[in-house]
């Protein structure tokens, strides 16, 4: 490991180990277990794109006493919803980011590295690549978390609490580490059903603020002390929860799909939902994709190919679930919104660990086809008592 010893001479309190434990994981998924050429390639790839994003960055220096980092533009769009007061986050909170566009101008500043330091890690980067020998991972994990401590000590020592939507990356992961070595307080938000725990867990914040007590079961953390806190899911613009489904009308019912960004799934339930007869030459359905999908025009054409209707991913989903009758997906936590508003959800070929945890809240596929050619759902009070199940213990509402 010589080539580590080398690369800077930076000082941080915690050890290389450390680092690489905190930054080399991503839930379970190891970035050291990339066997084949390929999955190096991409990993590598979108690490030298996340590092010229962050050649732009600028210092600002920051007093405030609490500080959120937001990674991507799903993060932002989805801290605008919440109710940060509801929280116990001061209105004196200062927000700190990755750019989604090297190109666009951003309102806030966001992490930088310095030009040799770039220039580093993408060699480390390349070398990893083409060998496949891991110690250049760690290399790359433990230098750049040395370059961007650089920026961290001369903009945000200040700061009381690091606040973010995800500490799973390893970009989010490096600030959570600084903080905590740096003696401050670290909290990660609970932004969306935990639908797999591989992706939430371990946490590498001192506190996982959650929405109810469903995750606590397979909580876990790399933090000594680390705690589940729950907090609750508060919105700017909240909304009743009824006591019971609010049926469609036949007549007049609007279907929206919601797939996850999988092209695969995307492509699944476009097929179903257009091969359903819907009469009279209607668009029973609209397609929401999810804001990470890439090229999105491609499935807007093979919905509008299938007799979908398109609405803008941008749309808050609080908006969609209010205007449509009920969503039909596979895995998304878009599911929340639509049960807490008491609007039928459609599972179609949903995991098991999925359906256990919105605890049998769902009507199948043959549920819905039902619906739509008899304007009839069955087991509605046994679905109805799943989904208040579900409410209690994902949001600790009702």
């Amino acid at each position: 490991m010589c080539l580590v010893l080398w690369m800077g001479s930076t000082i941080v309190k915690c050890s290389n180990s450390t680092v690489i434990r905190c930054l080399g994981g991503e839930g379970n998924f190891s970035i050291f277990k990339r066997k084949n050429l390929l999955s190096r390639f991409i990993w590598a790839l979108k690490a030298v794109v996340k590092l010229t994003y962050m050649l732009t960055g600028y210092s600002v220096k920051i007093n405030t006493k609490d500080l959120i980092y937001l990674c991507g533009v799903n993060q932002d769009r989805l801290l605008q919803s919440l109710d940060l007061k509801s929280y116990g986050i001061s209105d004196e909170h200062d927000v700190i980011k990755q750019p989604r566009s090297i190109y666009k101008k951003n309102k806030w500043p966001f992490v930088s590295i310095d030009l040799h330091c770039y220039w580093m890690l993408v060699f480390l980067c390349l070398v990893y690549v083409v060998t496949g020998n891991n110690r250049y991972i760690a290399a790359f994990l433990i230098r750049y978390y040395k370059g961007v401590s650089y920026f961290l000590n001369a903009t945000v020592s200040d700061i009381e609490r690091l606040i973010c939507l995800n500490d799973q990356p390893f970009e989010a992961a490096a600030l959570t580490l600084w903080a905590r070595e740096q003696g401050k307080n670290t909290i990660v938000l609970q932004h969306g059903v935990i639908l797999s725990y591989n992706y939430y867990y371990p946490s590498n914040s001192k506190e996982f603020w959650a929405w109810g007590e469903n995750g606590r079961l397979h909580f876990k953390t790399r933090v000594k002390g680390g705690k589940y806190v729950v907090k609750g899911r508060f919105l700017k613009k909240e909304y009743d929860i009824p006591g019971y489904f609010i049926l469609p009308d036949r007549e007049t019912m609007n279907g929206v799909v919601c797939p996850s960004f999988s092209a695969s799934e995307i492509v699944g339930l476009i097929k179903l939902v257009g091969s359903i007869e819907k009469g009279k030459g209607k668009r029973l359905f609209s397609l929401k994709l999810h804001p990470s999908t890439k090229f999105k025009f491609v499935f807007r054409l093979i919905g509008f190919f299938y007799g979908l209707n398109w609405i803008n991913y941008k749309t808050p989903i609080l908006e969609v679930a209010k205007k449509y009758d009920f969503l039909v997906t596979k895995n998304s936590s878009t599911a929340v919104d639509f049960l807490l508003l008491g609007k039928p959800v459609f599972g179609i070929e949903t995991p098991p660990l999925h359906e256990k945890i919105f605890n049998n809240s769902f009507f199948s596929e043959d549920d819905m086809k039902k619906l739509i050619h008899s304007g009839h759902l069955f087991n509605v009070e046994e679905v109805n008592d799943s989904r208040i199940s579900f409410i209690r213990g994902c949001t600790n509402k009702l």
